[in-house]
Order: C-alpha cells, then sequence, then structure tokens
C-alpha cells in the first residue's frame, strides 16, 4: 500500500492508495507528526511512503534562510584586466540578491577612494564575529573560505559547529565538524556576472576527482531539497529574480548576455576605471 505526503509551510497532504486526500496543519518542529496524522486521517498503513516539501525551497527564495557573509577581497588592479575587487563574482552575488537587503545592495568596501594597497586584503567577517561571541550563531557553513584568512579566531571558530565546503585543506578544514570535498571551478560547469554586468557560463574542463561533488549538489542535500528539483534550481532562480526572468542556462549565448545594472549604478564598487569598466561619476555615488 502506497501513500504520499507533501509537507509545506502551512498544510501538509497526503494522497491514499486509493486517492483520498487529507489536509492537515503542518507541524513545522516536527514535519513527521503532520505526515503521522494525514495517514491515520485517510486510515492506511503503508508500505511505502513517497514524502515530499517545499519548506527548504520557499525559505530560499523568500530568503528566510541564515545570513550570508561574503569575503571582501582587494588588491592592487592594473587598470588594464586585472581587478581591485578579487571576488569573481560579486555582481552575480548582487544580482540574485544573496547579498544585499530588501532596502537595496550594500555599499561594498572601499579605501575612501584610495587604491588598495598589496597584498589583496580579506575583510568583511567582523559582524559575524560579534554575532558568534554573543552566541547569535551557532553554525557556519563555510563556502570554499579559509575563515581564519578573513578575520575570525581559532576561539571563534571553537565556539561553533563548523560546516567545510571546499578544494584545499586549511585551518578552518582542520576545525569543522563536517567536511564536504567539492568541485574547482575548473571540474564543473556554471555562471558569473563580470563587471559589466554581463552574465557569462562556463563549462566543465576536466573530470573531478573521485569522492568529490558539485557544490549545489550538496547544498541542496544540506537544505534537504528533494533531489529531483536539484535540476530546476535555475527555474526557481529566474521566478524569483528579474534580471534573471526566462533566463536558462541552456539559453546563454557563448558571447554572455548584459543584465540591466542600474539598480546598482550608484553602488561604490571598489574598482577603479579598466579596459571593460568605467566606475559612476561621484555625483551619481553621493545622489
Amino acid at each position: 500500500m502506497q501513500v504520499g505526503a507533501d509537507s509545506g509551510g502551512t498544510f501538509t497532504d497526503v494522497v491514499g492508495s486509493d486517492g483520498r486526500i487529507a489536509k492537515v496543519p503542518s507541524t513545522p518542529s516536527d514535519p513527521g507528526a503532520a505526515v503521522s496524522a494525514g495517514i491515520a486521517e485517510v486510515g492506511e498503513h503503508p508500505d511505502l511512503l513517497a514524502h515530499g516539501t517545499t519548506v527548504a525551497t520557499n525559505a530560499l527564495l523568500e530568503r528566510r534562510g541564515a545570513t550570508v557573509a561574503l569575503v571582501s577581497r582587494t588588491g592592487e588592479g592594473d587598470g588594464i584586466l586585472v581587478s581591485a575587487d578579487r571576488n569573481p563574482n560579486t555582481r552575480g552575488a548582487l544580482v540574485v540578491g544573496l547579498i544585499g537587503s530588501a532596502g537595496g545592495p550594500p555599499a561594498l568596501p572601499k579605501d575612501a577612494g584610495q587604491r588598495p594597497a598589496l597584498p589583496v586584503v580579506t575583510s568583511g567577517l567582523d559582524p559575524l564575529a560579534a554575532q558568534i561571541d554573543a552566541g547569535k550563531v551557532k553554525v557556519v557553513i563555510s563556502i570554499g573560505e579559509d575563515l581564519t584568512a578573513a578575520g575570525l579566531s581559532a576561539a571563534h571558530l571553537a565556539k561553533v559547529t563548523v560546516i567545510y565546503l571546499g578544494t584545499h585543506a586549511n585551518a578552518t578544514s582542520a576545525a569543522a565538524k563536517v567536511v564536504l570535498p567539492t568541485l574547482t571551478v575548473f571540474e564543473k560547469s556554471g555562471t558569473f556576472v563580470n563587471q559589466q554586468f554581463r552574465i557569462q557560463k562556463f563549462l566543465k574542463a576536466v573530470p573531478a576527482p573521485a569522492g568529490t561533488t558539485d557544490d549545489l549538489v550538496v547544498l541542496a542535500k544540506l537544505a534537504k531539497l528533494p533531489a529531483g528539483e536539484i535540476a530546476a534550481v535555475w527555474k526557481l532562480i529566474a521566478a524569483e529574480v528579474p534580471a534573471l526572468v526566462a533566463l536558462t542556462f541552456a539559453s546563454l549565448p557563448d558571447t554572455g548576455l548584459f543584465l540591466d545594472p542600474t539598480p546598482w549604478a550608484a553602488l561604490p564598487f571598489v574598482e577603479g576605471e579598466t579596459l571593460h569598466y568605467k566606475p559612476a561619476p561621484a555625483s551619481a555615488l553621493n545622489a
């Protein structure tokens, strides 16, 4: 006897083998309780239970998940191709809302209009450190970052449970309770948004070592997304992010596609003028 269950944020639906449907209030603290109640209501004792949930997906789309901190990396640019912003996808993080707030994206770090000094300086985790010290953060998921190099101390890491996703061993992976080896940029396909707000795709170039996993798959599992939804992540993002409406990975041309940079035009990006980028005038930044 087979029964299907779908756990939503408000209601849980259970469908019996004969097509009967029970709709019961969801129990977020224990989703299984609502499923059990629904099974009892349809009056069956299933041999097989198919269970899905949209709770994690909705939380991601509605940005009700954990706070995201982006490590800032600044160094000296060459005015041609080397950017003073050493993060490869800062604008991509802005476009999808990974960084920013309802009131608009935050101002990015800038050294009072001066060119950053060599070597590359990492920063941006002071608020996270304060939250850890205050006991407001219990778990930190690091996506390829050595948190000690970015400003957290060993004492900070000792106060939280660290889950590390990355490609190289470092002080953070050594302190982590869970280490999940993931792929380098050469071992996977994906997209990034460059200085001009041109979204471009890159393709897997070499096979990945045995035992490693794509970051997307790992994050989907951590978020308890049903396995079948992984392929639909781009569709979910496109439905939520105005700049990416009706856009798919397959439809991106090889030359990329320009996105409308207007929502972020007034941000004080750390870069100076380069071969393919001209900062907004000071009057726009101060408006």
